[in-house]
């Protein structure tokens, strides 16, 4: 259930507007197109399949038994592992937080809960560039089914009535779009 709250606080008393919506599906479908459903969902499906593909790609893990066709991939001599104490592929990392000696190791990321390397790059780039259009996207949205709500307003009409008349809502609804767009950046 998803409920918008807009409310603008000055002296103490509400003199501001609320916007609820009061049955979210009925009003949802009232204000948004089939189309932008569509390629938000496109764009979700996008993000959650490099997602999965990233967690369940591997990164590139050295052993035993391919630390000599890793060690032959770059030119360098090869080192030995503090940790593993095997040969070290030149550009390969031991990550502390997998315990695996990953080749072309790049970062441990938090958000996939997976090691990055030779192997799921690509998958990982594929995520970031999804999840940025993905929250971009349904930011704009977000701002467009505001404008929509308020009676066929535009976004720019919208924002420049809020803040003339509301500037605290007109701050939540730039504070939404910023965050969910830095969010996006930070992947």
């Amino acid at each position: 259930v998803v409920v918008l709250l807009f409310v603008d606080v000055h002296d103490g008393h509400d003199d501001g507007y609320a916007v609820v919506l009061a049955d979210p599906v009925a009003s949802f479908r009232q204000h948004i197109r089939t189309h932008e459903l569509v390629a938000l969902l496109s764009l979700l499906v996008n993000m959650m399949w490099s997602y999965a593909a990233v967690y369940t790609t591997d990164p590139g893990v050295v052993t035993e038994r391919n630390v000599d066709q890793e060690v032959g991939r770059y030119a360098g001599d090869p080192d030995e592992c503090k940790v593993t104490h095997m040969r070290r592929p030149a550009r390969a990392k031991y990550c502390h937080t997998c315990k695996h000696l990953v080749a072309r190791f790049d970062h441990h990321c938090p958000w996939t809960n997976a090691c990055i390397g030779r192997n799921n790059y690509r998958h990982f780039l594929t995520f970031l560039a999804g999840g940025s259009l993905f929250f971009g996207y349904g930011s704009w949205l977000v701002m467009q089914v505001l404008a929509r709500i308020e009676k066929g307003a535009s976004v720019r009409q919208l924002m420049l009535t809020a803040n003339q008349k509301y500037p605290k809502t007109a701050l939540i609804m730039s504070l939404a779009s910023s965050s969910a767009s830095a969010t996006a950046m930070m992947l």
